[in-house]
């Protein structure tokens, strides 16, 4: 009886950790917030080294270290000398991966990762992983909404880092690399017209003690940070690679010598803008990357040219839209689905722009050429404070965007970069400012400004030069100085915090007009 009660034990308990994330890899590493919106580095670091049994985890501590570490990865080698260890920095230019991480973590090792969020990105700490390929993590910052990462030992799907490198800190010293490669430079257009022909240059040196093998070849691969998988381009040029994959065989360079790898490229054949990112890397014949050391490179996404494949837009300005016949004007694109007539309002006339399954979408008219101009329209403000808890929407009218047409927000592919006047639902806050690298900034000094009453409001920007002056219905909002953008589109852009779609509203808008 006795075993037998044993075993039903075993059972249970072997049912029961099958239903949960069981983690491989936990590290006990105290956590410590950050005492302010400048130090996620040095907290992290904090945390590191006091895992390591290397200092105090104080505020104290982090604000000695911040003095060094400042923002910049690179410090770091020096500063953690001191206490007798030794770090290997990186951004991309290292071929760190899944595997990578995980064998760090394996031997005991914190990670400080980079994160691009945020205008000015962010370091987090990893301290371990699950079975079902999640992460767990302190993040010296605290939890909100929207925000993915944040707080203690928060366990984390990979997607959401939107990864820029890191720090390992090991007790020994790191070796030197064997089979590397430091990519130089990459020499790509930045825009192209469809079906236009161009060239990209990437400059690579052998920075490694042994020769390359051979053979070696240069591969259009996924953004993919558990393993290299070939992708077929849209940029593939017929008669030039070797097939839609296979861009050219790689030189084998001896230890020290430098390369220059140029192909040409064609634009996709497309109706509307699209920015597209192309991430290529050295493979062997199986597939198989340079090498598979931590101290080695390429990285995964260090070369990767951003290229914008824009049509010219066949409308010069002024552009007004007069929903002719009740039906929007063909000259809109639209990032997601498409612009609807609103049956619900009728003074104004309006359209209404949704999410269609997205948490975000932009309607835009003009191209990359437009500069100087003033777009203006009537957006429905509509403030709902009474469900802040379970999200909030932004609606916004914006210009000279970078052609990514992608809200506030970025990731591997795209990042928002434009000038923009913008309302929120849950508080009702407008704002007059810019979006860079995803993250929205208010030019508008305090105190802010909030319309805290459903209705309907007329946003005008005017760009002149470096003068972006924001208009609020009809009267000076705020003017400013800024050369962040010089050109680009304009629209409206909606985004949405709601899980729950039968909350959102997307974005109403009504006589939209631009002109020089």
């Amino acid at each position: 009886m006795k075993i037998f009660r044993i075993n039903l034990w075993a059972m249970f308990l072997w049912f029961w950790a099958a239903s949960i994330s069981w983690c491989f890899v936990d590290l006990p590493v105290a956590y410590i917030k950050q005492p302010d919106g400048q130090t996620c580095l040095p907290t992290c670091l904090t945390m590191a080294l006091h895992y390591k049994g290397k200092c105090e985890l104080t505020t104290d501590t982090i604000y000695m270290l911040h003095k060094e570490t400042r923002y910049n990865r690179y410090n770091l080698p020096k500063i953690v000398s001191r206490y007798g260890l030794y770090a290997l920095p990186c951004w991309y230019e290292l071929g760190w991966n899944a595997q990578t991480l995980k064998e760090e973590l394996d031997a005991g090792n914190p990670i400080i990762t980079g994160c691009d969020v945020g205008r000015s990105g962010h370091f987090v700490l990893i301290i371990g992983y699950t079975d079902d390929g999640r992460w767990i993590i302190h993040d010296p910052t605290s939890k909100w909404q929207g925000y993915a990462l944040g707080g203690k030992h928060n366990i984390v799907p990979w997607e959401a880092f939107n990864w820029r490198g890191g720090v390992f800190i090991h007790d020994k010293p790191f070796p030197e690399p064997k089979i590397s490669g430091r990519v130089i430079r990459v020499s790509a257009p930045s825009i192209m017209r469809p079906a236009e022909i161009a060239e990209v240059k990437i400059s690579i040196r052998n920075n490694g003690s042994q020769p390359w093998q051979s053979p070696i070849f240069l591969e259009s691969v996924e953004p993919s940070f558990t393993s290299f998988i070939r992708r077929e381009s849209p940029f593939f040029f017929e008669g030039t690679w070797a097939n839609r994959s296979r861009v050219l065989k790689a030189p084998a360079l001896q230890p020290g010598e430098t390369a220059e790898m140029a192909f040409k490229i064609q634009a996709p054949q497309i109706a509307q803008a699209a920015s597209f990112r192309e991430f290529y890397n050295l493979l062997t014949e199986e597939g198989k990357p340079l090498s598979f050391e931590p101290v080695s490179g390429p990285g995964i996404f260090e070369m990767s040219p951003k290229i914008l494949v824009e049509p010219k837009f066949p409308k010069p300005l002024p552009f007004a839209e007069t929903l002719k016949d009740g039906m929007p004007s063909p000259f809109w694109s639209v990032k997601f689905g498409s612009l609807n007539l609103d049956s619900s309002t009728t003074k104004p006339k309006a359209l209404r722009l949704l999410a269609n399954n997205q948490h975000y979408n932009a309607a835009w008219v003009g191209d990359s050429s437009w500069s100087d101009y003033t777009a203006e329209c009537m957006v429905y403000c509509d403030y709902r404070p009474e469900l802040k808890a379970k999200g909030w929407d932004r609606v916004g009218l914006f210009v000279r965007d970078n052609g990514d047409h992608a809200a506030d927000r970025n990731n591997y592919f795209e990042s928002g970069e434009f000038y923009c006047m913008t309302y929120d639902s849950d508080d009702g806050r407008i704002r007059a400012g810019n979006v860079m690298n995803g993250g929205i900034d208010d030019f508008h000094p305090k105190p802010f400004i909030y319309l805290k009453k459903s209705g309907w409001h007329k946003f005008a920007i005017k760009c002149k030069g470096e003068t972006i002056a924001y208009e609020l219905d009809d009267t000076p909002f705020h003017t400013e100085k800024d050369d962040l953008r010089t050109t680009g589109s304009c629209g409206i852009f909606y985004k949405t915090n709601f899980e729950d779609r039968m909350l959102t509203h997307g974005a109403l808008f009504a006589e939209f007009r631009c002109n020089q």
